[in-house]
């Protein structure tokens, strides 16, 4: 028994390092010219993201958070979420603006995350509209990916929240730092 709740305190933060790996092989897939190439990125990108949802069922099904899940969880999913912008954007599947603002939002969340560790030593966890933003756009990208084009209006509506999910967090961050405990 003690080794299954070992391993399954450990398994949340194996299944992100694996993401953290598929995300050049996702990229190779994406670039690697042959007829299969954009399929391939495309489940690759979709297994990516079924860890995403895996490892945070998981850690909170196990009660396993820890702090290194909180910070590589959410680094993996900018990372993957990015990387096929900038592929999309590079093939002019979307538009420049969807991976400006969703850049611009992450930068700027994770320079507010860096100044509330450093100042409070808290982590802010995500919101119920940072999971849904999440969800949208792995959905939209996973989609657009595969060349489904109701992907476009997953996309948008994940943007959409993302914006939301960033003001709540901005807000809640303001407010940890105003404090005087840091709570």
């Amino acid at each position: 028994m003690k080794n299954f709740l070992f391993r399954t305190k450990l398994l949340p933060n194996i299944l992100t390092i694996i993401r953290l790996f598929l995300i050049p092989i996702f990229i190779w897939a994406f670039l690697y010219e042959n007829g299969l190439h954009r399929d391939m990125a495309g489940y690759i990108f979709i297994i990516s993201a079924l860890t995403d949802f895996l490892d945070g069922y998981l850690a909170r099904r196990f009660k396993s958070e820890t702090d290194m899940g909180k910070v590589l969880d959410p680094l993996a999913d900018k990372l993957l979420v990015i990387s096929s912008l900038v592929l999309l954007v590079n093939t002019r599947d979307i538009s420049i603006w969807i991976l400006i603002v969703l850049f611009l939002r992450e930068a700027i969340l994770i320079g507010g995350s860096a100044l509330i560790i450093k100042r409070k030593d808290k982590i802010i966890t995500p919101s119920i509209w940072g999971k849904i933003a999440t969800a949208t756009i792995l959905i939209g990208l996973s989609a657009l990916l595969l060349k489904i084009d109701i992907g476009k209006y997953f996309l948008y509506f994940g943007v959409i929240v993302s914006l939301i999910s960033g003001i709540d967090y901005i807000l809640k961050g303001l407010k940890v730092l105003s404090s005087s405990n840091g709570c």
